[in-house]
This record gives structure tokens, C-alpha cells and sequence, in this order.
């Protein structure tokens, strides 16, 4: 019971003592109906007293009379019976051994909201299975064979479907969004035709070397070996095991022996790295440095040279000691190169393409905290410390604030410091403890201000929560709130992201086109000139789209007649309409443009309707898009030695050649052919001028000798 003082008083009474000592002074004819109306139909009280006998029997009447006693002073009596009765009897305590129940409705939703995100959702358990009826002593696993299945369905109902089944909802959202925004400039063809650009601008730096012909022997030589998958599979044999050899570092060593024979591994490693990097420069020269890797592998050997040099100039410097840990720890970066393989690779560009976008989602989630942190520094400052709310996690300041609601995002104790900021005074008082009331714990003048210093207040507060109406509902709407909209909403926003990476980093099929143009283009061009004939660009392009057809299933009629051959004029102008391939002048096509050719095809398949949708895009494609593919591709243009002019437009060409043909099979090209031979006036010159070739192919250059494939 409390005292009038507010002391807290432990006493084993009859009830109505307990109220003519604390309420002398009685209550209102309103509260005693409604104590006399709560105690008749009470649930636990008086029910075994009272059941089965007449009301107005002494036992049952008496009974009825100490509880509404008890609710008539329920702010100092508490009435209790059973186990909890006995256990203040011998000189006890009965207080919940956990802040978590299941008393009315509104704790119950809180409990299960709580156990939802899984913090502390085992003890509460335990707890459950331990329970007995209302004022019993808990026995183990009493309930054990109804509550634990209870618990784990309600997990995997809530946290394993429930919840997942949010975080696919706003994923779907996400995606749905993104789609539509892209449907509202592109078509489905258009966007295909622009990621397969992409990919094809973005790639194309991967020849590091062009004109291999031009190369002495020796580097030819080591070129082919640096460029080979062997080589790479060996170095990675090379890294994985310079890795392995700093797992075996222990401290103590084992033997003194141990850290000389690391030592003299690391210097065999560093000399393998070192030896890589000048056969790998020597073959490629300058084009080392047009490569990402290869920058990061001379760093790795950088790396490794300084730490070997401060450890021998230096060894007993603490400073030089310290950076040569440094550089040792670089050194072990080296493991990334694994992200070379393809499936690693795919994983780590999904991290990569999500760093832009989780930058957006880092700011709103920047902006949650920092608005919660601001509320919670005014809410919760002057709170008293317990067990979870104290020194490691408070309010006392933004920083503070800032640090519990990051932890808070980890699903960290959440629920353990909302229960200790919901606590009152009677709380404190079970504990043996007190707190100031809210409403004396005053910062906000000069004079309350010194008061609390001169108390020690300031560094420990103890300031009872706040309440409203008398409800303390400040910490439970606070912290619900906030793990709704950081951790079910913000957070699954993090994993919508990085699925949309994921999603933009595998292997797409513009990205699978991509990589079969480079496989099969050094088939055609081993030397890099990244040029070839005509027919042989042609011959190029079938077996691309060859490969293609079978792999993806598409429709056969995307290997067009003429392809193979290197003819051209066996294709209808109909089909003419899907080659806006572009020559040089010499008659050689260059890579990017029969690339191009494939890309489009690719995308088209031969439907005029998409093929219009994709000239239509050319015509009018956004700046900002159009930009952006031009930044690429002359940046391509230069690492490939692409000219300016792209020369001519082979459509126009081929359109001009079946006119030519049609002209010399009709009879008015007999007639005046038979006229000229005639007349005899023409000189063998001017004849010659004037006769038209029988397929203007043969005037651009080239190698008329169709490459057959096998």
C-alpha cells in the first residue's frame, strides 16, 4: 500500500484496514455502487466464496465487503489472494517477472506486436508456458504443450509470412512504380533497344588492345598468355592462397620457426603479384590503365612493397610498425579479384548499382531519425534510468537519441527501453526506487534549473514519465510508430533497392548478346583491327543471330537470306528497311556498327511495327538519354579509333544496286544498249564510263569470298 506521503508501504492487512488507515475519509455513493457492482461479478474474487451459496451469506458477504474495500482505496490498497496472498504473508514480493502481458486487450496487441518483430519473444514465451490461473506462483512448463505451439505458429504467421508478405508489397509496389514510370516515355521495344546499347557502349572498352598484328612477337606472345583464362584461373589459385596463408597467422605462434616461414611466404607472394604486374604492363603498356582491375592489382602491389619496405628500414619505429599493419591489411583486398568469376561478379554489381539509389533511402532515413530523435530529446531527457534506459541508451541529447534509434533500427532492445520509459511511479516505488514527478522537474526557468544542478539532477535525472489524462501513452506510440516506419517500411525500401540492383546486375539478354558479339567478333578480327569486310561483317552478324535464335528460342526468319553469302540484294526492300548499317569508305565495317546491327535486331526481331518504334525513338529520344548515350559512345569511339564520319549508309546502297539490276533486266536497257553498238560513235572510254557494274559491291573493296561457318 502507499502511504499519504507517497511511501511505499508493504503490509499484510485486511482490506478494510488498509482503507480506514489510507481512505478515512470514504468515498463517493457513485464509486460505492460501482465497487459494489465490479466485486459482484469480479472473475477471480470471491468466486469460490461465493459459489454455490446465497449471497447474503457472512462468508460471501464478508468476502464481498473486503473487495470493495480494496476498490473503494485502490490507490494505496491492492488486494490480492491465493499464491500472491501467501507470498506477502511470509515477507515476499508479486511482481510480473516481465514488463510483456496479456491483462486487457491493448497490452495483449502491444505483446504480440512486440513478439512480431522477435525481440524478446522467447522469454515472453517461456514465460507463457510457466503460467498458471491469476494470483498462482508460475511451475515449469505447466502450459508448456499449449502455449509454446501457440507462440512458434504465431511467429511464423506474423514474422515469417505476415511481415515477408509486407516487404513483398512494397517491393512489388517499388518495381510497379518504376515500370510505369518508364512506360510513360519508352515502349517495351524502345527500352530493350536502349539497354542493349548500354550494354553495348559500356562493354565495349573490354578489347583492351587493337591492332595486334602490329606487335613484335615476343609481346604478341605474352599478350595471348595475360589475356587467356588460364592465366587469370592461376592467379586466383595465387590469391586465394596468399589469403589462406593470412588465416594461419596466430598469436602466440606456435613455434618459433612459424612467423619466419609466414614471413618468407608473403615475400614469395608479393614477388608473384609484382611479377604479374610487369609482365601485364610490358604486354599491354599503357592500355594497363584503361582497366579498373588492373589499377586496383597495382595498388594491391603497391601495397605490398611499402609494407615490406617499413618493416625491414624501420621494424622497432612504433609508428612505422603501425603502418605497416596498415599495408598488410590493404594487402588482403587482393581477395576481391574473386569477384571476377561471373556468378561473384553479378552479386557484387547488384551492391555496386544499389549504392546511388540506397543514397535517397539513406537520407529519408536520415530524416525519420532525426525527426524522432528531436521528439524523443523532448519527451524523454529528464526520464529516471533503469535497466535499459541508461548510460548506453538515452535521450538525454540528439547524439544519444541518434545512437538509440540507430540501435533501435537493428530490432536492439527496443521494447525493453519503451516498457522502462512507460514506467510510474508505483513502478519505481516496487522497486525500491522513487521518481520526481514531472510536473517539479522543472528546466525551464533559471531558478528550477539551479535547483536540479544543485541536486545532481541535471547528470541523472529522475523525472517521472510525462502522462496524458493520467495515461502514460507517450512511449508506446512513440516507439510503434517508429518501428513501423523505419523497420517494416524504410528498411524494406533498402531491400526493394537492392533487388532493383540485383535485377539491373544479372545477366540480361542484351548483356548475353553483349558477351556472344565479343566471343564471336575474335573469330572474324584476330588481330583487333576491329574492322572487317563487308561480306564478312555480314557473315558476322548471321551467326550472332544464329546462336541467338537457338538459345532464346526466337523466330527462325531472324536469319535472313543474304547473311550468309554476303549478299545483300537477296533481301526484299521491305526487309532492306531493318540494315541501317553504315561503311567506311574502303568498304569495311567497323565493330560498333555491326554490333549495332545485332542490337537491332535483336530488339526488332524484323517487326516493322517495333522497328518504327525504334526509328521513332532515334528521331525523338529524350536529351538528357540522348546525352548519355552519346557520352558513351564517343567515348567508345575514342578507345576503339572510331572516325567522325561513319561513311555511307548501306540501305541507300543496296536500294541503288536492285535498281541498277532491274534497269539491265528490262527492255528498255537492251534497246539502248543494241542502239550503242549501233551507232559505234561512243569511244571504248566512254563506254566504259557509262556501263553500270553488275553489283555494286564490287566498287567498294573488300574480300568477295564468302567466310563459310561451320
Amino acid at each position: 500500500a502507499l502511504d499519504a506521503n507517497g511511501g511505499l508501504v508493504e503490509d499484510a492487512a485486511a482490506a478494510a484496514s488498509c482503507r480506514a488507515a489510507f481512505c478515512p475519509g470514504g468515498v463517493s455513493a457513485g464509486k460505492k455502487a460501482s465497487c459494489e457492482s465490479n466485486c459482484r461479478k469480479h472473475p477471480h474474487f470471491c468466486q469460490n466464496t461465493c459459489q454455490g451459496q446465497d449471497d447474503s451469506s457472512p462468508r460471501c458477504q464478508s468476502c464481498r465487503k473486503e473487495c470493495e474495500a480494496a476498490c473503494q482505496c485502490e490507490g494505496h490498497c491492492e488486494p490480492l489472494i491465493k499464491d500472491a496472498a501467501l507470498c506477502y504473508e511470509q515477507g515476499g514480493t508479486w511482481a510480473p517477472t516481465l514488463p510483456q502481458n496479456f491483462d486487457n486487450v491493448w497490452n495483449s496487441l502491444l505483446t504480440l506486436f512486440e513478439i512480431s518483430s522477435t525481440e524478446g519473444w522467447v522469454d515472453v514465451m517461456y514465460a507463457a508456458c510457466d503460467a498458471r490461473q491469476p494470483y498462482e506462483e508460475p511451475v515449469r512448463d505447466s502450459q508448456q504443450w499449449l502455449m509454446a505451439p501457440f507462440f512458434v505458429f504465431y511467429i511464423f504467421i506474423s514474422f515469417m509470412f505476415l511481415l515477408n508478405l509486407s516487404v513483398g508489397v512494397i517491393v512489388d509496389n517499388f518495381m510497379h512504380l518504376k515500370e510505369d514510370g518508364s512506360k510513360v516515355m519508352l515502349t517495351p521495344a524502345q527500352s530493350k533497344w536502349v539497354r542493349a546499347q548500354q550494354n553495348l557502349l559500356s562493354k565495349a572498352a573490354v578489347f583492351s588492345m587493337r591492332n595486334l598484328d602490329r606487335l613484335p612477337p615476343f609481346r604478341r606472345w605474352l599478350y595471348d598468355i595475360v589475356v587467356s583464362r588460364y592465366f587469370e584461373v592461376l592467379m586466383t589459385g595465387v590469391v586465394v592462397a596468399n589469403t589462406t596463408m593470412f588465416a594461419t597467422r596466430t598469436f602466440p605462434r606456435p613455434t618459433p620457426w612459424w612467423e619466419t616461414a609466414v614471413q618468407g611466404l608473403d615475400y614469395l607472394f608479393s614477388l608473384i603479384f609484382c611479377a604479374e604486374f610487369a609482365v601485364k604492363y610490358y604486354a599491354l603498356r599503357n592500355n594497363f590503365w584503361a582497366s579498373i582491375r588492373n589499377c586496383f592489382d597495382f595498388a594491391c602491389v603497391v601495397a605490398a612493397l611499402v609494407g615490406i619496405v617499413f618493416s625491414i628500414a624501420a621494424p622497432n619505429v612504433e609508428i612505422v610498425m603501425s603502418l605497416t599493419r596498415i599495408f598488410r591489411m590493404f594487402r588482403i583486398v587482393r581477395l576481391f579479384r574473386l569477384l571476377r568469376s561471373a556468378r561473384l561478379n553479378q552479386i557484387f554489381m547488384a551492391f555496386v548499382l544499389s549504392l546511388p539509389k540506397l543514397a535517397n533511402v539513406l537520407m529519408i532515413l536520415l530524416l525519420l531519425m532525426t525527426l524522432y530523435g528531436i521528439l524523443g530529446v523532448s519527451l524523454f531527457s529528464t526520464v529516471k534510468h533503469s535497466e535499459w534506459l541508461n548510460e548506453h541508451g538515452n535521450f538525454m541529447n540528439f547524439g544519444w537519441a541518434f545512437i538509440t534509434l540507430f540501435r533501435a533500427v537493428t530490432g536492439e532492445a527496443w521494447n525493453s527501453i519503451m516498457h522502462d520509459l512507460a514506467k510510474n511511479e508505483i513502478d519505481y516505488f516496487r522497486e525500491g526506487s522513487w521518481c520526481t514527478p514531472d510536473e517539479f522537474f522543472v528546466t525551464s526557468s533559471q531558478e528550477g534549473y539551479n535547483m536540479l544542478k544543485a541536486k545532481c539532477l541535471l547528470e541523472q535525472p529522475n523525472s517521472c514519465m510525462q502522462t496524458m489524462w493520467g495515461w502514460n501513452i507517450f512511449p508506446v506510440l512513440y516507439w510503434v510508430t517508429y518501428i513501423l516506419f523505419i523497420q517494416l517500411m524504410v528498411m524494406n525500401l533498402v531491400i526493394a533497392v537492392i533487388l532493383e540492383g540485383y535485377e539491373d546486375g544479372k545477366q540480361s539478354p542484351e548483356s548475353e548478346f553483349v558477351d556472344l558479339l565479343f566471343v564471336t567478333w575474335e573469330k572474324y578480327d584476330a588481330d583487333r583491327k576491329m574492322v572487317v569486310p563487308l561480306p564478312v561483317a555480314f557473315q558476322f552478324i548471321h551467326e550472332v543471330l544464329t546462336h541467338w535464335v537457338v538459345k532464346h528460342g526466337k523466330r527462325a526468319k531472324l536469319a535472313l537470306p543474304g547473311l550468309r553469302n554476303g549478299d545483300m540484294t537477296q533481301l526484299s526492300m521491305q526487309q532492306i528497311k531493318f540494315f541501317p548499317l553504315r561503311t567506311m569508305e574502303d568498304g569495311q565495317v567497323h565493330w560498333l556498327q555491326a554490333s549495332k546491327q545485332v542490337a537491332r535486331f535483336t530488339c526488332t526481331e524484323d517487326d516493322d511495327g517495333l522497328l518504327n518504334e525504334i526509328e521513332e525513338l532515334e528521331k525523338n529520344m529524350d536529351k538528357k538519354m540522348a546525352a548519355r548515350l552519346g557520352r558513351l559512345e564517343k567515348k567508345q569511339g575514342y578507345l576503339l579509333g572510331i572516325r567522325e564520319d561513319h561513311g555511307r549508309d548501306m540501305r541507300k546502297e543496296i536500294a541503288a544496286t536492285k535498281l541498277q539490276r532491274e534497269f539491265r533486266a528490262s527492255p528498255l536497257f537492251e534497246r539502248v544498249q543494241a542502239r550503242r553498238r549501233a551507232s559505234g560513235s561512243a569511244s571504248q572510254e566512254r563506254r566504259k564510263s557509262h556501263e553500270l557494274p553488275d553489283d555494286l559491291f564490287s566498287m567498294r573493296g573488300g574480300s568477295s569470298v564468302p567466310v563459310e561457318l561451320n
